[in-house]
């Protein structure tokens, strides 16, 4: 392993390394903001989003765990967050239609309703990528490889070096861990957000 590795630098920067902080994001920023302009297409949009990220990341770095796939984390991360730019657009634009079809008063009741969604909907997202992070280990690689990754159970288990039977337990066990925490509609959400945008 480099000592530029994506897992090291993740190790440093847990220990307030600014360094491997900017390092992390030289080695990351031309992938995450191909995926990103790949959704959002426009330019300034994926600058906002991808700096978003990044310091998120970078604020909850004393929660999330250190053996963090940290890679994955941020390729989750943003895609999420370019899903929401989108759906901020099209609820603009929603918004727009309505207000030149009616009053204004019916206007503003429905944008209302739309940016609670929307951060009802953001707080879920944030709260499930936060607790697939706190999944052991083997669990949550295997989880986030099934479903950030789109890999199958074969491809998990060869690149994970276990059994495909192995693989299914890790991620059976990891769905049980979050079903405890969140109901299942809530997890499917997420998991299907996640497969809209995979690579």
């Amino acid at each position: 392993m480099t000592p530029d590795a994506p897992e090291l630098l993740w190790k440093k920067i847990k220990k307030d390394h600014l360094r491997s902080f900017e390092k992390l994001y030289q080695l990351t920023y031309q992938k995450l903001g191909n995926l990103c302009f790949k959704i959002v297409d426009d330019e300034e949009s994926v600058k906002d989003i991808l700096q978003e990220s990044y310091v998120s990341l970078y604020q909850k770095k004393d929660v999330l765990p250190e053996d963090l796939n940290v890679e994955a984390y941020l390729y989750a991360t943003v895609k999420f967050r370019s899903f929401k730019y989108l759906r901020d657009v099209l609820s603009k634009k929603q918004a727009l239609f309505v207000s030149y079809k009616a009053d204004y008063d019916y206007a503003e009741t429905f944008e209302s309703r739309e940016e609670d969604d929307i951060y009802e909907e953001e707080c879920l997202v944030d709260n499930v990528l936060g607790s697939i992070a706190e999944l052991p280990e083997r669990c949550r690689n295997a989880f986030m490889l099934k479903y950030f990754q789109n890999m199958s159970y074969r491809e998990i288990s060869e690149k994970m070096e276990i059994s495909p039977k192995t693989v299914e337990k890790h991620i059976h066990y990891g769905l049980s861990l979050l079903k405890k925490k969140f109901r299942k509609n809530q997890i499917l959400i997420v998991v299907i957000l996640a497969r809209m945008f995979i690579r």
